[in-house]
Formats: C-alpha cells, structure tokens, sequence
C-alpha cells in the first residue's frame, strides 16, 4: 500500500504540473465515488451481478460468473463453475431449470 500511494502522489502531482497522466484503476474508483455513472467494470458493482453482468465462457466449454472463478478453476477449486455449454441448456445456466 505505502508503494501505491507513492505512485498516486506522483501521478497526482504529474497531472498539477500539467503532463496528463491516469492510473485506470484509481479512475475507476474515483468515477464510482463522485459520478451517478456506471464505470462498466464488473467487480465494483454492488451487488456485483455475477452470471449476469459478466460470464465468462472458458476454452473448455466451462462458464463462470467471474474471472477470478475460471481463474481458480485452473487451479483445482471448481466450486463456482455454473456448468458447460455442451452439457447445460441456457435456461439451466442462468435461471437453474
């Protein structure tokens, strides 16, 4: 953290002296935290819409309501594996008929 806040502080003070200059992350936050609009990333949201707002079709047919879940799949965990797109219906994926 004290290494991001240094970055931060030079960035910010990159940008007072006129040499335009982002850190996207810290844009993303800072447009959730003082604008009615939506950023479009999908892990700020709240609730954070998973198997809705974002799905993730892995290279094995597998989906899964985040990045960090097919993420964790590739390492052994499947618990949040919503099923496979050669073995479920759509319905049964996204409304559990």
């Amino acid at each position: 953290m004290a290494f991001y806040e240094k970055c931060l502080d030079y960035i910010i003070q990159l940008n007072k002296d006129g040499q335009p200059f982002r850190e996207s992350y810290a844009s993303l936050i800072v447009k959730k935290l003082v604008t009615p609009w939506a950023t479009g990333f999908v892990d700020l949201q709240s609730p954070c819409g998973a198997g809705f707002g974002v799905t993730l079709y892995n290279y094995d047919g597998n989906i899964y309501p985040s990045d960090e879940s097919r993420m964790m799949a590739e390492t052994g965990d499947r618990h949040f594996k919503m099923g496979n797109v050669q073995e479920n219906t759509r319905a049964e994926l996204f409304w559990g008929r």
